[in-house]
């Protein structure tokens, strides 16, 4: 189940809920798949380093990106895509800032919010087109 798991998760550029990948499980296999088995499998890619959980959606993402080092996760709040980008600078600049506070962090998960470039040109393009087509203006 955690290769079933793991692809359906790389067939999205969004994260995933484990409610979600049970009803695609359960569509594609015709089998039940309760999200709490999918949950458990989640956990284990997890710790495998396989995949990286986004706390902002309470979804999962295939981690796209080789290597233990953190990964921020650009999150589009208006298509929900994600991108994932090596966060190995300001890995040591956070460890470093946390070791002078004496504090050893156990996992690193870096989220941002914001809009994607698809997303911001669609939106110019918008407020463009309203702009000249506005008889006020």
């Amino acid at each position: 189940m955690q290769d079933r798991v793991l692809w359906l998760l790389q067939q999205y550029d969004r994260p995933l809920g484990a409610y979600q990948l049970a009803q695609k499980l359960t569509a594609a296999s015709g089998y039940p798949h309760h999200p709490n088995s999918v949950y458990r499998v989640l956990q284990n890619l997890m710790l495998e380093g396989r995949v990286l959980p986004v706390a902002t959606t309470n979804g999962w993402l295939a981690k796209r990106l080789a290597g233990p080092a953190p990964v921020f996760v650009l999150l589009c709040k208006e298509c929900g895509n994600a991108l994932q980008l090596p966060a190995t600078d300001l890995e040591d600049d956070l460890v470093g800032s946390l070791a002078a506070r004496r504090f050893l962090p156990r996992q690193v998960y870096l989220e941002v919010l914001g809009r994607c470039r698809s997303c911001d040109a669609h939106r110019s393009a918008d407020i463009e087109s309203d702009w000249l087509t506005d008889p006020a203006f």
